[in-house]
Parts: C-alpha cells; structure tokens; sequence
C-alpha cells in the first residue's frame, strides 16, 4: 500500500506536472559533456538525414542524383559551429518561449549581422578583403536592416509613365505598349488606334502567331557531347554577372546529365537552361548600333537582333527541351534555380511577360521552402544554406527589376524577410580547387582545351554581383522616396526640402561608387567602360541618378501656374544635370550586346529619350539641339534593332518617331 501524500488533493482538480527549469547555459556542461567530434560517416548528409542506404558515388550519389538534392559528404561539409554557438542559440530559443514572442518575429541583425558575413566573406579569400568594399555592402548610410525588403504597393515612374505628362497632351495611350507586352499579337503600327486589352478568350490568334524565333531551332539537335563546352561558355558569358552556383557543383551535375542522357528531372532541367543561356549569350563586345543613311526620313539598320545572334536556334532547342521538363519539378531548391535561370534566359530573349512569371514561380517556391523558418532551418548543411542566400538575394532582385515596368502582383517573398546579410561566395574559392576542376574539365570533355573560367573572373564577378545589390537597395530608397505616388506630388514638395533630399541621395550614390575595389570600378564622368561589369555598373549608376534628378525636370515644365514660383533659375542647374545623364545613358545602351537586362535597358532608352523630347516640346534647352537630337535618333536606334522579338519596343519606337518629327517639323516652322 502506497503511503499518502503529506498534502490533500482537492476534488475534481487534476496536478499538473512541475515544469523543470533548464539551468543556465554558461558552464552548466561537464568539461568531459562537451561536444565529441563523431567518427566520419560513409554515407553523404542526405541519406544520413533520411536513414536510407548511400551507394557512395562521388561527387553525387545516386539518391541525391534523384531528388536533384545538392550531395555533401561528411568530409566536404563545413565544421559544425562551436559549442558555445549552440548553447547561445538554444539560450535564446528558451528565452523566445518562456517570453511568448512568436517565433518569426526573431531578430536577423542578432545573428546575421551584415558585417559577420562580409567578415566571413573576406575570411574565405584573402583577395576579397576590401576595408572599402566592407563599406559598400553594409550599406549603413540611412538604411535599416530590413532595407532589403521591397514593397509590394504599385510604383509609378516606368516608362509609359512619361507618356502621360500633360506635355503630350494625352495623345499617346500607354495601353497601347502595355497591351503589347501581354499580347504580341495585337496590331502595332496605328498610333491613334485605340488600345485593345490582351485577348484572353481568342486561342485561335494566339495559335496563329508567328514568333520569329519560332523559325530558329528548326532542325537544331541537342547533343550530350556539347553540354560541358556549353556549361564552361555559360560560365564565362552569363554566370559572372550571376554568380549563385558553385562552379564545381555545376560541373558535377552537367558531368551526370552526359553520362546517363538528358533524363526528366530537375538536374536535366537546369543544364538545358544553362546550355540555352550559353548557346545564347556572347563575349561582351562594346559595339554601337549604327544606322544607315538614306535619302528616305525611315531608319534603316544593317543588322538587328536576330542576325547578330546566330545561336539563336541552338538555344531555342534547349529552351524548349527545359520547358518540357519543368513541370515535372517538385518544391526543391534546384527547382527554385530552375524557375529562375528559365526567366534568365526568358530575359535574355526579350520575353519580359514569360521572365516575370518565371521568376515569381521561383519566388513561390523558393517561399515553400522556408515558411515559417528562417535561414538556419531551411537545410542543415552550410553549404546549403550559402547557396538558398544566393538565390534568395537573385529572385528578389530579379522580381523587383521586373515589377517596376510590369505591374503584375507580387509574389510576396520581400515579406519573408529570410535574411537581412548578403549572401557568402560560392565555396570553391582557393587555387587549389580551381586547378582540380580544371583539370577534370579538361579530361572529361573534349571540346574544353583551357577553361576560361578563372580565379579573376570569379573574383570580379563576386565584387559585381555584390556591388549591384547594395546599388538595387538604393534605387530602392529613390523609389520609396519619388516614385510611390504619382508625378504630381513633385510639384507639392517644398523646393528646400526636395533639393536637400536629391544632395542626400546623389551623396549615397557617390560613397558606392568611391567604395567600388578597383577591378570593376569607372570614370563616372566619361565614356562607357570596356569591361563588361564596369560597364553595367556604370549604367545602374547612372540609371539611379536619372531617377534622382527627374523630378527637377517636371517642375521646371509644370511649376508655373501651380505656385508662385517665377526664379526658373533655382531649378536650371538640376534640370541640365539630368538632361546630360538621360544623354549618357542612351548612348550607354546603344549597344548590341545581349544580356540579362537588354529589354530593361531599350525600355529606359526610351524613357530617358522621352523626357528630353518633353522638355523640348517645353521649350527648356538645357542641351544643345545636336546633341539633343543625336540622343534621340540613338533610342529609336536601339529599338529598331531589338523590336523584332518585342513587339512593345516596336510600338515604343514608332511613339518616338512621331513625336520627333512633330517637334522637327514645328523647328523648322518657327526657323523659317
């Protein structure tokens, strides 16, 4: 018989359970408790995680091979973080609990502070320790450490914006190019038409459409022998401005894919995209476009975009290959890369509609795989975790390029707020490695003679990729601050206020550049750059300080008779700095060289040749007549070379024409 308790129970009430008290971290450990180092397993991280046998296959295993998983052995694998890391982490962890705050309210700039991951950044290669570029990516000027959130609300300022200035009278509806963008089958060639909205509900004129790049991979193969020349050029041509995959880790997979065939699968899926991204792209080459000079007013261009691409058809063939696997993917992080490197390509091939839904599937995906987790969770695998940052920072920059000309809903990946420090480097980063992998290359393939993916390039493309996003967070910043509302609310900001904002702003864009490690650094006051880094850095730049200065123009056009503000003075000096870079940058991207950006680019040709044509037509001259008109003449240009495979660019350019030769014709009225 049990003895009775010493303490009464009252009726009908039930004991709870003591809860026990953990005690506190610091020492409550045995110096013999502390963390043993196990004995190395055979089995890779995976099949360890899920219990099932590892055959051992290097560098992938046949499991991982077949869930597209990234395959890390014990070996490979980071050094687990110390003891007291762990301790620290699940001290806060109690605390989180025994305090009720939710869970995904934890503080990233506790343990992802933007100056640890730049240290460890620099701590992996000793080439990338720049004091000065340390500065430039924590980006501390006025920025909170969720600044890297973009939000979600409906911006103003994209191109078709200017067209509704008052200064053209509303005779040109954007509707008409935006209609273009979600429907190319639409007429393009009547100005004063009115816009028809994208004909959802009449398959049969969609079927009908014949796409010029249709035609391109008529009769095109593709061919396992070429896929690893076709990775090396991928490398080299499009991954240094993108750099999120380890090399080596791309290597692997394309050598699998050759050995056993192109398969179904997530692996095969992304080598496809690859080769159509390589077969696509080429050596950077700052070449003008150049028209020819006729006895008739139209333009007329020796080359366009399509017969400077001869392998357009190849990289169609591995399009459309991708395209017929990426259906079949499930919600993994090497599906996530494939939804984002088809809208690579979608972007390379001026499908802007494609790409932004392309990117929102990677956006979704990448969201499916870290709801209500935060970085730590998403894989226990460091080298995992450095590769889901890369391509979380890629598919938000991304999706906030596209937003800002295609109004489409957001997929809500700014709100998930995975992670406020930049993403770490890809892990192969010492010259040992890189002579390994060259090597194996070189055995392996026999269309590779000398891979040309160097340390350099690497290191280049890592300072690039970096730069450009802290350069995105400010453009950000311009946006929050001008292009939330419509134009209008420029001419209510007091002109003290708006000239202090403009300095402060055009200071931060200054820092950056002045932070800029000298291998991708510019002259930002001359010519375009010959390196192809530096030169699209020095196009965001100056695609930053535009959007700084326009709202200086507006007031100069419509201050009067809105305030009594006569001393047109005051705003000259501004209005001239932004005629000069709407100037540059049209000059800029003059180019024909295809890219990730290339319709991004004709679409702010445009605009900037727009905003000189209003102030014209206002009767500013803050640019000398030629240059003014030799600026425009390069926008329609550069549309005329690339509206083959964009309609909207077409009916961009046919808007420009029209409006030039009404302000040509109205000169050489008043001349005479």
């Amino acid at each position: 018989m049990e003895p009775a308790s010493s303490q009464e129970e009252s009726p009908g009430v039930t004991k709870l359970p003591k809860k026990r008290k953990l005690p506190p971290s610091n020492g409550w450990l045995p110096h013999k408790a502390e963390f043993q180092r196990k004995r190395s397993a055979t089995a890779c991280q995976l099949c360890r995680t899920r219990k099932t046998k590892c055959d051992n296959n290097r560098p992938i295993c046949s499991k991982c091979l077949e869930l597209g998983a990234e395959c890390i052995y014990q070996d490979q694998a980071a050094a687990e973080p110390p003891p007291s890391h762990i301790l620290q982490r699940l001290e806060y962890l109690i605390g989180l609990v025994e305090s009720k705050v939710p869970i995904n309210s934890y503080d990233h700039s506790m343990h992802d502070d933007s100056a640890a991951t730049i240290t460890s950044l620099a701590d992996t290669n000793e080439t990338l320790q720049n004091p000065s570029f340390h500065s430039l990516v924590l980006d501390r000027v006025s920025t909170p450490a969720s600044s890297n959130q973009v939000p979600h609300h409906e911006y103003f300022g994209s191109s078709e914006d200017v067209l509704g200035w008052p200064i053209f009278a509303g005779k040109y509806d954007r509707r008409w190019i935006e209609a273009l963008i979600f429907d190319p089958t639409l007429p393009s060639d009547d100005l004063s038409g009115t816009p028809t909205s994208p004909r959802v509900t009449d398959d049969s004129l969609r079927n009908k459409f014949e796409d010029p790049r249709q035609d391109s991979h008529i009769n095109a193969t593709i061919r396992e022998e070429d896929v690893l020349h076709l990775v090396e050029a991928f490398l080299l041509n499009v991954h240094v401005k993108n750099p999120i995959f380890d090399p080596n880790y791309l290597r692997s997979m394309a050598k699998a894919v050759v050995d056993r065939g192109f398969d179904w699968d997530a692996s095969t899926c992304l080598v496809l995209t690859v080769c159509a991204l390589a077969a696509i792209s080429s050596t950077f080459a700052c070449r003008p476009i150049r028209a020819i000079n006729t006895s008739s007013d139209d333009l007329v261009l020796s080359e366009t975009s399509l017969s400077t691409t001869p392998g357009y058809h190849m990289a169609e063939a591995y399009y459309i290959a991708s395209r017929k696997r990426i259906g079949l993917l499930k919600d993994t992080l090497l599906a996530t890369e494939c939804h984002f490197m088809s809208g690579v390509y979608e972007m390379y091939s001026l499908r802007p509609l494609q790409a932004a839904i392309s990117f929102n599937r990677a956006c979704v995906t990448f969201q499916t795989l870290t709801w209500m987790r935060t970085e730590y969770y998403i894989t226990e695998s460091q080298l995992g975790k450095a590769r889901a940052s890369r391509l979380y920072w890629s598919c938000l920059k991304s999706e906030h390029e596209v937003s800002i000309e295609i109004r489409l809903p957001s997929s809500g990946l700014t709100k998930l707020n995975y992670t406020s420090a930049f993403p770490p480097p890809p892990s192969a980063t010492n010259t040992e490695d890189w002579c390994r992998m060259y090597t194996q290359v070189e055995t392996d393939s026999p269309h590779s003679t000398h891979s040309l993916w160097t340390q350099n390039e690497f290191e280049h493309g890592w300072y690039y990729y970096l730069a450009d996003i802290a350069a995105r967070r400010l453009l950000q910043r311009v946006i929050e601050l001008f292009y939330r509302k419509s134009e209008v609310v420029w001419l209510e900001f007091p002109f003290l206020t708006l000239v202090h904002t403009v300095e402060e702003l055009d200071r931060q864009l200054l820092e950056w550049h002045r932070a800029l490690p000298g291998v991708i650094s510019f002259d930002i006051e001359s010519t375009a750059a010959n390196d192809e880094l530096s030169f699209h850095l020095q196009a965001r730049a100056l695609e930053i300080k535009e959007r700084i200065y326009r709202p200086f123009l507006y007031r100069m056009i419509y201050q009067k008779g809105v305030h009594d503000f006569s001393d047109q003075n005051a705003l000259q000096p501004f209005a001239t700095s932004h005629a000069i870079t709407c100037s540059k940058l049209i000059q800029q991207w003059n180019i024909r060289h295809r890219h990730h950006g290339t319709w991004l680019m004709s679409r702010q040709s445009f605009a900037c040749a727009l905003l000189l044509l209003a102030g014209r037509r206002a009767g500013i001259k803050v640019l000398p007549d030629e240059q003014c008109s030799g600026s425009v003449q390069a926008s329609i240009a550069t549309l005329k070379f690339w509206e083959d495979e964009a309609p909207d660019l077409k009916a961009s350019r046919q808007i420009l024409e029209d409006i030039y030769s009404q302000l040509h014709e109205q000169h050489a009225s008043t001349t005479v």
